[in-house]
């Protein structure tokens, strides 16, 4: 099953949060702003000239499944992004087709990073999430192909259906040992209490044996592990996902145990 497209609706008539304004190139410096608006009831945001944006203000971030971001139109001069202190969520969509943006530093009031909030942003390498975040969505870092490894802090409680998904290059995922609710074991995410296998990483390669006590491989788990060559799946496991092993192309074999009755 694959991923749901969404198309976007652009509004006829410009709302203040799609207002761009553009500075006079005789009155621009370095890092002057060349582009500015609003983001959310009490959001605004900047993009200089070095190709930083930066949203400040206090509350949520509008969401964008059904129009385009108010940077939209700049998305390929952005090459980092500052998210500041007293923002409260990353909106969904928000930072789609950024294919130039290579890093993200997420303010400390930020809670929610929603659904597909970085897709397609093919060149980002370094994401700092900071330890306020409780959920990162479904499909939030869909398709960051040069994204090779990341930190799950301690608060995060919910990773929602392929958060990483296509995410080619990524080799490790790695989560804070005081997570109450997620772990991590030689780069790949599991449920605290290692019971139920959440993602493996794409980007790794060769084989894998899922350590014994798990109990369940989660959907698409394995979605998209193109460079997978064996895997060695426990008697314990009794559940596996929807589309667990989807599209392991270099998987040549798999044995299941008895004791899988899902």
């Amino acid at each position: 099953v694959g991923t749901p497209t969404q198309e976007k609706m652009v509004e006829e008539v410009s709302t203040p949060e799609e207002t761009v304004s553009q500075t006079p190139a005789a009155a621009q410096e370095e890092t002057a702003i060349v582009a500015s608006g609003t983001c959310g009831n009490d959001l605004t945001w900047t993009l200089d000239s070095a190709g930083t944006l930066t949203i400040s203000g206090t509350g949520a971030m509008s969401d964008y499944s059904n129009s385009y971001a108010p940077w939209y139109s700049n998305c390929s001069s952005i090459t980092s992004a500052v998210i500041e202190d007293g923002v409260t969520s990353v909106g969904s969509f928000a930072f789609e087709d950024c294919s130039n943006l290579t890093s993200i530093t997420i303010g400390s009031s930020v809670t929610n990073i929603k659904e597909y909030a970085f897709k397609y942003c093919s060149s980002l390498t370094s994401v700092e999430i900071s330890d306020s975040v409780k959920i990162i969505g479904a499909h939030a870092f869909y398709e960051c192909s040069s994204l090779v490894s990341i930190e799950i802090p301690a608060g995060v409680s919910t990773i929602g259906n392929s958060a990483f998904y296509n995410c080619a290059n990524l080799t490790e995922i790695e989560v804070d040992s005081q997570n109450a609710y997620i772990a991590s074991s030689e780069g790949v995410l599991f449920h605290k209490g290692m019971e139920e296998l959440i993602c493996y990483p794409c980007g790794k390669v060769g084989s894998y044996a899922i350590p014994s006590g798990v109990t369940s491989i989660s959907s698409y788990a394995f979605y998209n592990c193109s460079n997978l060559t064996s895997i060695t799946i426990p008697d314990s496991v009794t559940n596996i996902g929807w589309d667990a092993f989807y599209n392991c192309s270099s998987l040549t074999s798999v044995i299941i145990p008895d004791s899988v009755t899902n």
